[in-house]
């Protein structure tokens, strides 16, 4: 999977990631998606971008132990051995979320993130 740079102070994240799992150009990505007023991609048109290429927007989660919904500590993710799949995470301050991408090939993840992508 090709690793898509985020541009500098852009919340285009998801674009990104968009792009790797789609294996499309994210000038083309960018030209698609209705960005929001703050200049990122919102989920539902990150599910609408996908759906239009046969793509499943959705997780798959297995709870542990009957787990909470809310304590993310408590669940796999399940389905993700073979599929590419798109994970927001929290930033290190937890006051916004990242877009990142699961390279289920490579069993990495990817991450968009300016100046340099990281592996």
């Amino acid at each position: 999977m090709r690793l898509v740079n985020q541009s500098p102070d852009s919340r285009i994240c998801l674009a990104c990631c968009l792009a790797m799992v789609t294996d499309e150009d994210i000038k083309d990505v960018l030209r698609e998606i209705r960005l929001t007023k703050k200049g990122n991609c919102s989920l539902s048109e990150a599910a609408r971008y996908l759906a239009k290429r046969d793509l499943t927007c959705g997780i798959g989660v297995a709870f542990e132990n009957d787990g909470d919904a809310l304590d993310v500590d408590c669940f796999t993710v399940s389905g993700l051995k073979d599929n590419p799949a798109i994970l927001t995470v929290p930033s290190k301050d937890e006051s916004w979320t990242h877009g990142v991408v699961w390279d289920a090939k490579a069993c990495k993840i990817l991450a968009p993130l300016f100046p340099a992508p990281r592996e």
